[in-house]
């Protein structure tokens, strides 16, 4: 099962504009099941829900990884394609698709942002992501910065320098473990 998978299609989207299905998908994301135990943790009967998995299998979201057999019967266990399912927000624009180096730029940047949302997310289910931590320990900010050429060459040296700083402190043997995510790239130009 891949951590991260992203939605492009959007039969896909519409397939999971139903609660139910969002549900029953976010289970199949956990581990192998079949539909009779999806419909025990949901309190649903079975039969309301095969229609529901054959839907999502048609589509790519889940898939059959096992059949074994249980007292006359075949029992299907279904997985889901990804542990997090995430939706490519350029499906919803009448913009034409990036091309293939253009999406190339956008995956480049956009991978470490997504490991940083994965450990966020994974840190928040285990208890270690709290506020209290947060208020505590994390720093976040989201800025637009105007500036002049000559600055910013200032300023890409002192934020490369800083980040030399933070290698530096980087030690095996520390008890702390923080993940920095940092993102510096031009959004306009008035030339």
């Amino acid at each position: 099962m891949k951590d991260i998978y992203t939605i492009t299609d959007l039969e896909q989207v519409r397939l999971l504009a139903d609660p139910l299905r969002l549900q029953i998908l976010e289970h199949f994301c956990q581990e192998p099941r079949t539909t009779k135990q999806v419909a025990e943790l949901l309190g649903e009967k079975p039969t309301k829900l095969y229609y529901h998995v054959e839907g999502l299998e048609r589509v790519g979201l889940i898939k059959l990884v096992e059949t074994r057999k249980k007292r006359g019967t075949l029992e299907k266990y279904y997985e889901g394609v990804a542990k997090q399912i995430r939706v490519d927000q350029s499906i919803f624009e009448k913009a034409p698709r990036p091309c293939e180096a253009d999406q190339e730029l956008l995956n480049l940047i956009a991978s470490p942002l997504e490991v940083a949302l994965s450990e966020i997310r994974e840190g928040i289910h285990s208890g270690l992501v709290t506020r209290e931590a947060v208020r505590q320990t994390a720093i976040v900010g989201c800025m637009r910065i105007r500036t002049t050429a000559a600055r910013l060459k200032e300023l890409s040296r002192k934020i490369e320098g800083w980040i030399a700083d933070c290698e530096a402190a980087d030690q095996a043997e520390g008890d702390l473990t923080f993940r920095l995510m940092l993102a510096f790239y031009p959004i306009e130009s008035r030339e």
